[in-house]
């Protein structure tokens, strides 16, 4: 007799193992963000090219905006020459300065302490020698040889501008102006207006300029009579990459280097552009970084 086996008792079916929810959901969330990081990079490519397009744009107007400035700033001196030679016209009408009296002192002193951007007024003779002054302790030796300079005629007023940089007490640095007016028996008077390059430096840096501006007015010969905002380099000469266009046939705009050792984009107007003896630049540097280590 055979034995019996038992059946098999039978086992516990396995529990069913569910998907976790969260591995469904990121599934899809990857696939998302792929297609949302696809539909937008055809739009940020889009938006950096402009904006490079902007910045090239931009780049490519800054010189012809440097000229602007500075036929700008030309302008403005050009309003204080002739403010200068409007004022020689007026002083010349006095009847003590027609006849070269010594007695037209009284006259300096009252242009001088009204119009004070001028250090010294004086009216001269022929020779060169002073017949009055708003202040005789500073006399300006230079003036006969500059007023002389080119022939004057006696029904004509000239106007030289120069540089006169003769530290004289409290003159300092001056832009003098000499104009030629007809005396009395057929002489020749000069009026000489002597404008301080110190109150020049704070009209200019009181102009509405832009941020990060420099500026330079220099006379023919490269010598920087004003220069903002470093104004410890006046008596200078103008960075060597200027200096060709001083006294050059046509005004423009270039790239150099500046004194402070920035490259700059610079408009200017040549000295022998109105008014006469005088270059005018203006200068940016076109990137922030450069604008801000400007001092």
């Amino acid at each position: 007799m055979g034995v019996r086996v038992p059946p098999l008792a039978p086992t516990a079916a396995e529990p069913k193992r569910e998907a976790s929810p969260h591995g469904r959901q990121q599934q899809p969330l990857w696939r998302l963000l792929v297609l949302v990081v696809a539909a937008s990079l055809p739009a940020l490519l889009v938006l950096i090219y402009l904006q490079q397009d902007l910045r090239n744009d931009r780049l490519a107007r800054i010189p012809d905006e440097a000229l602007q400035q500075a036929e700008l700033i030309n302008s403005d001196l050009r309003s204080v020459v002739e403010g200068a030679r409007q004022l020689a016209a007026a002083i010349a009408r006095y009847g003590t300065v027609r006849v070269l009296d010594p007695r037209c002192e009284g006259h300096m002193l009252e242009v001088q302490r009204d119009l004070q951007q001028y250090a010294v007024v004086s009216v001269r003779d022929m020779a060169g020698l002073a017949v009055c002054s708003s202040n005789v302790a500073l006399p300006s030796d230079t003036m006969p040889e500059l007023c002389l300079r080119g022939g004057l005629e006696p029904e004509h007023w000239v106007v030289r501008t120069d540089l006169y940089t003769q530290l004289a007490g409290d003159r300092g640095a001056v832009l003098p102006f000499c104009f030629a007016f007809p005396a009395t028996q057929d002489r020749i008077g000069f009026l000489v207006l002597e404008l301080s390059l110190a109150w020049l430096a704070d009209h200019i840096a009181a102009l509405r300029l832009p941020e990060g501006s420099a500026v330079g007015v220099a006379d023919r010969e490269g010598t920087m009579l004003v220069r903002m905002p470093e104004r410890h380099l006046a008596g200078r000469e103008v960075p060597p990459a200027v200096l060709p266009y001083v006294d050059g046939p046509r005004r423009g705009n270039t790239w150099a280097i500046s004194p402070d050792g920035l490259q700059r984009v610079v408009g200017y107007v040549p000295a022998g552009m109105a008014p006469s003896g005088i270059f005018v630049s203006w200068a940016c540097c076109p990137t922030p970084s450069c604008r801000t280590s400007t001092t």
